[in-house]
C-alpha cells in the first residue's frame, strides 16, 4: 500500500531498551516503516546535526540551545523540576522548528509529556495525534498523599494534552479516566495497547539455553517466582520477600528470581535478602541480558510477580511472561489487572505478606491449574497484545481517521 503521509515520532527512539515510552516508540517505529509508512523520529542533540537509519526508519538529532544548557553542567546546580522544564522545552523548540518547513502531509505522533511540543493551531497539513502512557505522576502523588501537588499536576497535564487533534491510551479504562481527569471527549480516544512480540516469547528455547541460564545463575531449585524490571517502592519488593521468608519454612523447593539492575529500592532490596537470611532462596540477576538468554530465564519459571500498586497501565515483563506461557501473580488494585483475570493469573486481594505466602504455596501445589492459566495467557497475548496482529494495525486505523479530519 502506498502511504500517502509522513509519521513524526516524538520523542524520536534508537534503543530498545529504556522506559516504557521509548521502547514502545522504537518499537512502532521500526514496525510501521516495516509496512512501507514514512517514519521519522525528532530529539534534540547538544551536538552536530545527525540523521540515522533505524530499522529502515529515520531519526534526526537536532541542535539546541536548550538542550545544551542540560549537557553544560548546570543540570546539577539546579531543581529536578527546572531539568524537566528545559528538558521538555528543547523537544518543544526542535518540533516546532521543524513542522515550518512541512510541505506534505504530516502525522504528528506525540507521547506523554512530550505531547507539549504539539502546535496549538490547526493545519491541513499537520494531523496532531497524542498517545498518553497512563497516569504515573498523579498516581505517585495521590499515594504519598501529596494532594496538593497532585492537583498542581492535573492542571499542568490538562494543559499538556489540549492540543492534540485525537488521542490514544492502552486501556477502555484509562480512556474513561482520561476523559473525567482531561475533559477529552471519549469519540477523540481509541484504544491501542502496549504490544510485545509474542511469536518470539512463544518459542521454545533450547534445552541446552536453559540448562545454561540455571546453572550460571545457580537457580537450583524446581519451582521458580520470576521478578523482572526496576526495583521500586510502588512494586513492593519488601513485601515480596516476606512473603518468601514466610513460604520458604513451608516450602524449601521453591525460589524468588529477580532479574534487576536499577530502581530506587535496587540496594534496598539486596540489604533485606541479607537481613532476612534469604540467600538460599533469592537470586538477583543484575546484569544485562540478550533477548535468547532472556526468552530463556522466563521458561525456567513457574509464575510470574508484578505486584504494582499503581493504576498507570501495564508492563512490558507482564506481556513477555505471559507470551512466554508463564502466569502472572498481580495486586488486586493495579493497572495489571487491565490484563490479568483470573482465567490467566492469579490476583493477590490484599497487600499482605501472609496472604502473598499462602498464594504461592497454592501455585506450587496445583500445577495442573498453573500450567492451564500460563496457557490460557499465551492465546490472550498473541491475540490482543502482539505488536503487528493487534498494535500496528491499530495505529494505522488511527492514522486514517485523523487524516480524514477537517
Amino acid at each position: 500500500m502506498d502511504y500517502k503521509y509522513m509519521v513524526v515520532m516524538v520523542p524520536g527512539s534508537d534503543q530498545k531498551p529504556g522506559d516504557g515510552v521509548t521502547r514502545h516508540v522504537y518499537e512502532v517505529s521500526k514496525r510501521l516503516a516495516k509496512r512501507g509508512i514514512k517514519v521519522l523520529g525528532i530529539k534534540p542533540s547538544s551536538e552536530a546535526l545527525r540523521v540515522k537509519y533505524i530499522e529502515n526508519y529515520m531519526l534526526l538529532e537536532v541542535p539546541n540551545k536548550y538542550f545544551s544548557l542540560l549537557h553544560s553542567g548546570i543540570a546539577s546546580k539546579i531543581p529536578e523540576f527546572l531539568n524537566n522544564v528545559i528538558y521538555y522545552s528543547s523537544y518543544r523548540d526542535v518540533v516546532r522548528n521543524f513542522i515550518k518547513y512541512s510541505k506534505s502531509s504530516i502525522i504528528l505522533h506525540t507521547h506523554g509529556f512530550y505531547t507539549l511540543s504539539q502546535p496549538s493551531n490547526n493545519s491541513d497539513i499537520i494531523k496532531r495525534l497524542s498517545t498518553y502512557h497512563g497516569f504515573v505522576p498523579l498516581d505517585i502523588a495521590i499515594q504519598n498523599n501529596w494532594y496538593f501537588g497532585a492537583k498542581m499536576l492535573l492542571s499542568l497535564l490538562k494543559r499538556v494534552y489540549r492540543n492534540a487533534d485525537h488521542y490514544t491510551t492502552f486501556t477502555e479504562q484509562t480512556k474513561i479516566i482520561a476523559n473525567r481527569l482531561y475533559g477529552i471527549e471519549l469519540e477523540r480516544i481509541d484504544v491501542v495497547p502496549h504490544g510485545v512480540d509474542a511469536d518470539f516469547f512463544q518459542r521454545e528455547a533450547e534445552f541446552a539455553e536453559i540448562k545454561s541460564v540455571e546453572k550460571e545463575y545457580n537457580l537450583n531449585k524446581p519451582y521458580r517466582i520470576l521478578f523482572l524490571g526496576h526495583l521500586s517502592k510502588g512494586k513492593r519488593p519488601d513485601l515480596m520477600l516476606k512473603a518468601f521468608k514466610i513460604v520458604s519454612s513451608r516450602r524449601k523447593d521453591l525460589m524468588l528470581v529477580i532479574v534487576s539492575r536499577w530502581g530506587d529500592y535496587y540496594l534496598d532490596t539486596i540489604k533485606l535478602v541479607r537481613d532476612l537470611n534469604l540467600g538460599s532462596t533469592v537470586r538477583i540477576i543484575s546484569e544485562p541480558l540478550c533477548d535468547d538468554k532472556l526468552r530463556a530465564i522466563y521458561k525456567t519459571a513457574t509464575a510470574f510477580i508484578n505486584i504494582y500498586q499503581l493504576y498507570s497501565g501495564y508492563s512490558t515483563a507482564l506481556l513477555e511472561a505471559m507470551a512466554s506461557g508463564i502466569p502472572p501473580i498481580v495486586y488486586e488494585h493495579s493497572g495489571n489487572r487491565y490484563v490479568v483475570d483470573e482465567s490467566v493469573g492469579f490476583i493477590l486481594r490484599k497487600l499482605d505478606p501472609n496472604e502473598l505466602a499462602d498464594l504461592l504455596a497454592y501455585i506450587v501445589e496445583n500445577e495442573e491449574e498453573t500450567k492451564k492459566k500460563g496457557k490460557n495467557a499465551q492465546f490472550k497475548v498473541s491475540k490482543f497484545y502482539d505488536w503487528d496482529r493487534a498494535v500496528i494495525p491499530k495505529y494505522i486505523s488511527v492514522y486514517n481517521k485523523l487524516l480524514a479530519y477537517d
